[in-house]
């Protein structure tokens, strides 16, 4: 039997440890994680938007409303060009000179050799011009584009009014939001 416990308690050092009334536990000494600290500046408005001061200057220009990634892209890659400054410097680092050369280049990509077909707007309807319209120019212009074309009865104005598609996609399944029911109603007994 001597043997049995022998076999038993070579297997079962875990056990040991378990029911011995010592428990060797080792706690960690709290460190909080450091706080992420943006800059001295905190918020610098660019285009009518307000940014962290932290942020590069890529990601930055992607925060603004009417600049997409690949205008983005082109935007910090003519501004490198023209400071020797690259696209991951912080916005709170640039002095009031870069900032309003930033500014000009989103503002007016065909004045810093964007072509044509880059802006958002090649040919304006009023005046006819190519230009490219940031932040509240934009919901603006798009806004009174609308109001043009639904006092004309354009279908795309009329279908927008309505909540419908524009672009000539199906309707049988999707855009069936907007607190329409989708799907079978049983009727009660």
């Amino acid at each position: 039997m001597a043997k049995k416990e022998e076999k038993q308690g070579k297997g079962n050092d875990k056990n040991k440890d378990r029911d011995s009334t010592e428990v060797k536990t080792e706690k960690k000494a709290y460190v909080p994680k450091p706080q992420k600290i943006e800059s001295s500046e905190g918020i610098v408005r660019i285009v009518d938007t307000d940014v962290s001061a932290g942020k590069s200057v890529q990601t930055v220009l992607g925060k603004i409303k009417g600049i997409g990634t690949r205008y983005n892209v082109a935007v910090a890659r003519i501004f490198e060009l023209k400071t020797k400054l690259p696209p991951t410097t912080k916005i709170g680092k640039l002095d009031e000179k870069q900032l309003a050369l930033l500014e000009d280049i989103a503002k007016n990509p065909l004045n810093h050799g964007f072509p044509n077909w880059f802006v958002n707007k090649p040919e304006d309807v009023w005046d006819g011009k190519a230009k490219h319209l940031l932040g509240s120019d934009l919901l603006f212009n798009d806004k009174e584009e609308l109001d043009r074309l639904g006092k004309m009865r354009h279908r795309k104005a009329i279908r927008r009014m309505r909540g419908l598609p524009v672009r000539g996609q199906k309707t049988k399944a999707g855009f069936r939001g907007k607190g329409r029911s989708v799907g079978v109603v049983k009727a009660t007994k």
